[in-house]
């Protein structure tokens, strides 16, 4: 497929393969340049730019934009939409916190977010008996009343709010710490699907990332970005649930 280069998603993109997904280092380097993704790969692509570090410039050298033309290919086989923080589809709110994912690789189009009353729900992956029925209840109450849950897609209180949400035929969003086409929880992918008919699961991450730890708390800044407040059903003191409702 061809895709014409002023298309400021290519440029975004090598910029999250330059520097990595969630970096914030993308957005000091853009602010040198307008915050133009163009003028920034123009500027940088060298690796030969003062504004990035000897250590930079060497994994800038070996990103090549032909990559870029690559992923899309393998986005658009998988009916994943690639959508840069320019793309009309992006989540409003979440342009508002800090260091905003500069692309968003969904199931589904995120767009509905902007026109709706989001709550994250977030809780352990090893629920007691109450508070997992605490939890399908209350969700299933929230989605009755017209809010659209969010949730980050693992084993027990998350799955709880994706649930309720299906189990009405209502919409959900389901963020991810991996790749959307990795596999995890494993045996979930059919649930994705089903997620994305009427919602969206969302992940910054290029497909095929592993779900490595640190990729957690860098997910749970996009859960509390695109809602308008956080349910933690339970959780222990250092939980990803309590770094996402702070």
């Amino acid at each position: 497929m061809e895709y014409v280069e002023t298309n400021t998603t290519l440029y975004w993109l090598w910029l999250v393969f330059a520097f990595g997904p969630g970096n914030n280092r993308i957005w000091e380097v853009v602010s040198h340049f307008d915050n133009d993704p163009i003028a920034t790969y123009e500027a940088i692509s060298d690796g030969k730019s003062k504004y990035t570090t000897p250590a930079e410039a060497k994994i800038i050298e070996e990103t090549f934009f032909e990559e870029m033309y690559d992923l899309m290919d393998y986005c658009n086989g998988m009916n994943y939409n690639v959508i840069s923080i320019d793309d009309e589809r992006y989540p409003q709110r979440l342009k508002e916190i800090f260091n905003p994912p500069a692309v968003l690789f969904c199931m589904g189009d995120p767009s509905f977010i902007n026109n709706e009353v989001v709550l994250t729900v977030v809780g352990t992956r090893n629920p007691s008996k109450y508070s997992m029925k605490f939890s399908d209840r209350i969700c299933e109450e929230l989605v009755a009343s017209g809010m659209v849950l969010a949730s980050g897609f693992a084993l027990g209180i998350d799955s709880s709010a994706h649930r309720a949400a299906l189990k009405a035929n209502a919409r959900t969003v389901a963020v991810l710490g991996c790749g959307l086409d990795v596999d995890y929880p494993q045996g979930n992918h059919e649930f994705k699907k089903l997620i994305a008919v009427k919602g969206a699961v969302i992940s910054e991450f290029i497909p095929g990332t592993r779900p490595l730890g640190k990729n957690f708390p860098q997910r749970n800044r996009i859960l509390s970005g695109i809602s308008l407040g956080t349910l933690v059903v339970e959780a222990s003191q250092r939980s990803g649930a309590l770094i996402t409702a702070d």
